[in-house]
């Protein structure tokens, strides 16, 4: 992925695109971050994603979001880390009225990032957004 730059990459920006319930909601982020965590160069200050739920699709709203805030709070993993961002896009076009998609994932810092939600030494920006298509 990212590992010939791994020494002076100080700002890593990713997306992820969900369109079916069944994927990983992270894309195998994690597993990838596990990874660089473990090379011991790693000098990231800043970590954006941005996960997209395409219109009107579903996507799981547990514990593999939970795998984020075990990797990034690994003891010595990162230690330039300064700031974690996470937004999550809703498209929704026609979704069901009693789908709590928006605030599930909304109960995500609470339930899934309480070590990331709680740090001292980094900025955790937690974002969901809901777009309605006419």
């Amino acid at each position: 992925m990212v590992f010939p730059s791994i020494r002076t990459l100080k700002v890593l920006k990713l997306g992820s695109f969900i369109d079916d319930p069944s994927e990983d909601p992270l894309s195998g982020l994690c597993d990838e971050l596990e990874k660089i965590s473990a090379t011991g160069r790693s000098i990231i200050e800043i970590l954006s994603i941005d996960v997209a739920v395409q219109t009107d699709a579903d996507c799981k709203r547990g514990d593999e979001w939970g795998l984020l805030d075990k990797v990034l709070t690994k003891q010595d993993g990162w230690p330039g880390l300064k700031e974690v961002s996470l937004k999550i896009e809703v498209y929704d076009y026609g979704r069901l009225e009693d789908d709590d998609l928006v605030d599930a994932l909304n109960k995500l810092p609470d339930t899934q990032f309480k070590k990331l939600s709680t740090s001292e030494t980094i900025n955790f920006i937690f974002e969901v957004t809901e777009h309605v298509i006419w």
